[in-house]
């Protein structure tokens, strides 16, 4: 089937997308017919010319609109929309005067369409156009619609520059013939799906624990319900960056009860799905997987939801995180108000050294489960690993979502390319495995005190 397909994007508002549909369509169409703007430009070559030629030789214009595509300003303080030499503006507008190429909307988490009142004259026809929706939480039945609508875009547009066929006999009983045995061969392999699906552990309201799939970790079903995020002004080792205090509603959600062990992550290396983590040579059985970046917990993330329908499988969210690891509990630890070597593996108070005491007898990371449950039964949700969350971080915690939700990608800083850890480490003060307690590095940082644990959306699929 001939056709192009042009991808447009801003990288500040969803370059998330943008690489990610590209590896989806790049699996269900020739890489050499689809275009993402600027990676595919050659230097030297001229900006607006290509752009330009590249969207005329388009047949299907995908415009990847997130929550600040109409919102976000250049240098000048104007919107980026506005400007008439903007990459994203010339684009649409190019494609908006072609008869023949179907432009595409996609709204990208919670971007709502634009109105017309909003967009410059050359863009107006844009609101006009049907919106396709990618999110996180959908994101792989939803692209699986978009791939499909593409390709019927691509087919009517191949039908129209066909030449007009003979005239022939009828067809009209072989196609009968032929569309019910398509029906048939439909229907039996949507019952086949639905009859191997796994069970959705999000339809049992009263469920404790679950294992989906065999590279699925054991989850905890975690309750809904509201509690004070941060630490209070008094509260003894208090960071700056915990408070001030905010009250937070968390939906109910599940949390894996252990942190993602390195047999896991191996399985998920040798399938060639993620990156090797440093192997010190020590026995690895029962251990965690200890060193990966932010973006390797995606990798193994997308790994694993690739062995379950819908995609529910992600990161817990800074929110999730802290009203997991209390518990129910509002004291600084989930046991009470001082650290105990008893209750994690925890660092000693000068930094970055590994202490053994009591029930912790282990100077470096410590096998998983090791230590008692909290009372959500989660194991190593103070000490033993730091974890990765799926947050950017911010110091300014006043303005992060009271909804159980993540604080997202907000602009080109590059403070965004920082995300949250919680819990602190093996060989962090012991102070910082208070629940409130927070840091963060760059997305791509690996180091051997990070780890990271799946979370696990309980919306029924």
């Amino acid at each position: 089937m001939p056709g192009k397909i042009f991808i447009s994007y801003r990288r500040a508002d969803s370059q998330w997308a943008a690489a990610r549909l590209y590896d989806a369509l790049s699996a269900a169409f020739p890489a050499e017919r689809i275009f993402m703007d600027v990676e595919q430009i050659a230097p030297g070559q001229d900006f607006v010319e290509v752009l330009e030629r590249q969207v005329g030789a388009c047949d299907v214009f995908l415009a990847l609109i997130g929550p600040e595509w109409l919102s976000l300003q250049s240098e000048a303080g104007a919107r980026r929309i506005e400007e008439t030499q903007d990459f994203v503006r010339i684009e649409i507008a190019s494609a908006l005067v072609k008869p023949d190429t179907v432009v595409i909307p996609v709204l990208l988490d919670g971007a709502k369409p634009p109105a017309p009142a909003e967009l410059p004259d050359d863009l107006k026809p844009l609101a006009r156009r049907h919106f396709a929706r990618l999110t996180h939480e959908g994101y792989r039945q939803e692209v699986g619609k978009l791939i499909d609508a593409i390709r019927d875009a691509l087919g009517a547009g191949a039908a129209a520059r066909a030449a007009p066929a003979k005239r022939r006999r009828s067809l009209r009983r072989p196609a009968l013939l032929g569309l019910g045995a398509l029906v048939l061969v439909g229907c039996a392999a949507f019952a086949f799906e639905r009859l191997t699906r796994p069970a959705d552990p999000a339809g049992t309201p009263d469920l404790a624990s679950f294992q989906e799939c065999p590279e699925c970790p054991e989850m905890a079903a975690i309750p809904a319900g509201s509690f004070l995020m941060g630490s209070p002004e008094t509260e003894p080792d208090r960071l700056d960056q915990e408070g001030p205090q905010r009250q937070v509603t968390v939906p109910r959600f599940a949390l894996a009860k252990t942190e993602t062990t390195w047999e896991a992550y191996a399985a998920c290396a040798e399938a060639g799905a993620c990156a090797p983590l440093r192997d010190d040579g020590l026995p690895k059985d029962g251990m965690p997987a200890a060193g990966p970046s932010w973006e390797d917990a995606q990798a193994f993330v997308a790994w694993v939801n690739a062995q379950v329908p819908g995609e529910p499988y992600r990161l817990p969210t800074e929110a999730e995180w802290e009203y997991a690891a209390r518990g129910g509990t509002a004291t600084p630890y989930y046991w009470g108000g001082r650290w105990d070597y008893d209750r994690a593996n925890l660092g000693r108070e000068i930094c970055c050294i590994g202490h053994a005491e009591g029930a912790d007898e282990w100077e470096g990371v410590a096998p998983v489960g090791r230590f008692p449950p909290n009372p959500f039964g989660l194991h190593d949700m103070a000490g033993n690993l730091a974890e990765w969350v799926e947050d950017v971080y911010r110091d300014d915690v006043e303005n992060n979502p009271t909804d159980g939700s993540a604080r997202r990608w907000e602009s080109d800083d590059p403070m965004a390319r920082r995300h949250v850890l919680k819990g602190g480490s093996f060989s962090d003060r012991p102070w910082m495995a208070r629940p409130a307690a927070r840091y963060s590095n760059d997305r791509d940082w690996r180091a051997k005190e990070y780890g990271f644990r799946l979370a696990r959306d309980m919306r029924p699929r």
